[in-house]
């Protein structure tokens, strides 16, 4: 009962210190490194945990995420958010992110260095509880295949920004259909020229429009809340 009522207040003592500060999630939104930092800072300052802030960060990059498919936001100006969001996301707990024991490997494909994109949805697995292995940019079919494997991965994420690195994505899943390695995966694929009949055509199981969806279609293929 007294553990109860200590929780109780604990909580009830961070909800009114979230209040008091700058919103996280709209700093973000607004793609205001120097209002992130600060609103964060803040959050710190005022002894708000890392998951609170973590939860702030996640409805921020969401956030962004529809932002940039109406149309609101530059793809410029998202990179401002998700890469300072990305350079600052090792400063936090590792228990707060929360873990639902599913695995994700993420990269562009090679002949592609578009980042802004893959990043923002890396750190959406990340904050959403999965474990996450980036493999960055211009990543070759092999480096895919050998994380694939490396990682005991549940579900790859392809992402092409390109119409010409595109066909990356289908050797991708045929060299994984060869090597037997695709029965037990779920391969996702997404950027800008990627259409949903592109994804069937390929072999992929699913297609993600933006990072929003890529959450969703994620944590309901692999069971997850």
């Amino acid at each position: 009962m007294e553990n109860n009522v200590e929780n109780n207040i604990k909580n009830n003592t961070e909800n009114k210190n979230a209040d008091e500060i700058l919103q996280i999630a709209e700093s973000i939104y607004k793609c205001d490194k120097d209002l992130i930092e600060k609103s964060i800072d803040e959050a710190r300052i005022k002894k708000v945990s890392d998951k609170y802030i973590i939860e702030e960060i996640t409805k921020g990059l969401l956030k962004v995420s529809n932002g940039l498919a109406d149309g609101k936001l530059y793809m410029s100006q998202a990179g401002i958010a998700t890469k300072f969001v990305d350079s600052i996301m090792n400063k936090f707990d590792k228990k707060s992110f929360g873990n639902n024991g599913k695995t994700i490997v993420i990269g562009t494909v090679e002949g592609d260095i578009h980042d802004i994109g893959k990043t923002l949805l890396s750190i959406m697995f990340k904050t959403s509880g999965f474990n996450v292995y980036d493999l960055g940019t211009d990543v070759s079919n092999e480096n895919f295949i050998e994380a694939v494997q490396k990682y005991d991965a549940d579900l790859l994420s392809l992402s092409a920004l390109m119409t010409i690195t595109m066909i990356k994505q289908k050797e991708i899943i045929d060299e994984l259909n060869e090597k037997g390695l695709k029965e037990n995966l779920i391969v996702m694929v997404g950027g800008s020229p990627v259409t949903k009949d592109w994804a069937k055509e390929i072999g992929a199981d699913f297609y993600a429009e933006n990072a929003a969806s890529a959450i969703k279609i994620a944590k309901e293929a692999l069971g997850v809340k």
